[in-house]
């Protein structure tokens, strides 16, 4: 349970009944009432005698008010996030006073936010240069350079390696895309009643989250939960513990939202779970997917659906070829997501999370940091600096899984000696 925000800032309420209508109980020392903000239902809340405003409350996900007390009318409602969502509070609109002292509050929140902008970028660009332009203005990017505009200015974003691939431009698009929804939601009561959620966690898995599903992030929000931030606090959690004196191995499948022929959207169960750090609780939770093997399948709604293999729904598209070479241990990985939109994650048992969309592994975290793969990218400079595409992917096969395994070496004898800038980066010759 999560306490909302908007104290004092929900409509004024004025309970049916001075009793629980379950019970009849009446509220007392130790006898607490709460009553629904949908439909107006009033219940006791007692650990040791009554809990029929908890029940109403799961059995509806209606978001409920602290209590219902004499003299007491304004709501301090209650609720757990999927009703936070979802529910249909009204909202007064601020005095006039308050909102001055918003708009006051702009240019510092504008600046606030320009910092956030830079530590993102930072963050995913080390080696990046970011420019600040002045006041956003239209135009193009000089090649090699990314513009554009945020929080009442216009930036260039450039880098000594040459031009910004696709997924490196994506990113930045990401970044923006989760900054821009968490500043309007600080000038919206009504948004911030929906979308309060989007401050929980760490920045950068909500980057990465919008790299890889941008819909809970669009300008209108959206009742579809942010599955990938939540699924990356569970293997977060996950890594922090052990099961039988062992690291915890495990992976989840996002069902994805585009439509396509081999899976069709999986049925919810009646009993279905959320997908959350809730789960991580159940000490067999652990035992049920090993990541390799077995992945927990997501729906479109977070729930936990299903248990799958994930050669067997890698199967269906056997016939498909992968955009750039993968680890060969995580090659049915790579082509359960090749169509639909799926996502991907995996624990691996030295504690790093990979992720896979696209036919492809995206994202690693390790040590601490996340980090951009951008396969596609590296593998088309080692294509065009072999030369030869059959002993590219080979070799770049090679050398993925010896990184995976931590072992061994690769060693490649090049016809033409100034073609390695192509492969090793030019501070290490």
């Amino acid at each position: 349970m999560i306490t909302c925000a908007h104290r004092n800032r929900v409509r004024r309420v004025s309970p049916a009944s001075t009793g629980c209508e379950e019970c009849s109980k009446l509220g007392e020392r130790w006898v607490r009432l709460r009553m629904c903000l949908t439909c107006g239902h009033v219940g006791c809340c007692d650990s040791s005698r009554g809990r029929h405003a908890t029940a109403h409350f799961e059995a509806t996900g209606h978001p409920l008010m602290r209590s219902v007390e004499p003299g007491e009318t304004w709501a301090w409602c209650y609720v757990d996030r999927q009703g936070f969502e979802t529910a249909e509070v009204a909202l007064e609109d601020p005095p006039a006073h308050e909102a001055d002292q918003l708009e006051s509050a702009r240019p510092f929140v504008d600046a606030l936010y320009r910092e956030f902008l830079g530590r993102g970028i930072e963050y995913f660009f080390p080696e990046a240069r970011l420019e600040m332009l002045g006041a956003p203005a239209g135009g193009r990017a000089r090649a090699g350079e990314l513009e554009f505009d945020g929080f009442g200015f216009r930036y260039r974003l450039s880098t000594a390696e040459g031009a910004f691939s696709t997924d490196e431009a994506r990113l930045l698009d990401s970044i923006l895309r989760v900054l821009s929804a968490r500043y309007h939601v600080l000038f919206d009561a009504a948004l911030a009643a929906r979308r309060l959620h989007l401050f929980h966690g760490l920045p950068e898995d909500r980057y990465v989250s919008a790299f890889l599903d941008p819909t809970p992030y669009a300008d209108t929000p959206s009742p579809v939960p942010d599955r990938v931030s939540d699924a990356i606090q569970v293997l977060r959690v996950s890594a922090l513990t052990t099961y039988e004196n062992r690291r915890i191995e495990t992976g989840v499948l996002l069902f994805g939202a585009t439509p396509e022929d081999c899976h069709a959207p999986p049925p919810r169960p009646p009993a279905a779970l959320p997908y959350s750090t809730a789960l991580t609780a159940i000490r067999s939770f652990h035992r049920l997917c090993d990541g390799l093997q077995t992945l927990a399948l997501v729906g479109r709604d977070g729930m936990l659906v299903e248990l799958v293999d994930v050669h067997e729904w890698a199967a269906a598209y056997a016939g498909l070829p992968l955009p750039v070479p993968t680890i060969e241990r995580y090659a049915a990985h790579s082509r359960a997501t090749l169509c639909g939109g799926h996502v991907c994650l995996v624990l691996t048992p030295n504690g790093e999370i990979k992720i896979f969309a696209d036919g492809r592994q995206v994202f690693s975290f390790l040590d601490g940091r996340w980090r951009l793969t951008d396969a596609r990218q590296k593998y088309a400079a080692w294509r065009h600096a072999v030369g030869d595409e059959r002993v590219a992917e080979r070799l770049f096969t090679v050398a993925l899984n010896l990184a995976e395994d931590r072992r061994g070496a690769l060693f490649v004898i090049l016809d033409d000696s100034t073609t390695a800038g192509h492969i090793i980066p030019p501070g290490d010759l």
